[in-house]
């Protein structure tokens, strides 16, 4: 479902046009929006995906330094 709604056609040309930096992160354990739907929408979008861990949906609450480390650009 969320595959879907990743790949809607306005949602990736909103996203291709922005002019700043994106990066794509998300965790092992989000079974809302999974990390191979992640994976394929960075894909897309020709921008890198980071992995932020064994964490769910909740990713800013369960994993905030590695969301801080994604945002800010440092590998984790």
């Amino acid at each position: 479902e969320f595959r879907r709604v990743l790949f809607r056609s306005d949602l990736l040309q909103r996203l291709s046009g922005l002019t700043c930096p994106i990066r794509v992160a998300s965790g092992s354990a989000d079974t809302i929006t999974p990390q191979a739907s992640c994976q394929a929408l960075a894909k897309a979008l020709g921008c890198p995906h980071w992995s932020l861990g064994d964490v769910g949906h909740a990713c800013a609450i369960e994993a905030p330094e590695a969301v801080l480390k994604a945002i800010i650009g440092v590998q984790p």
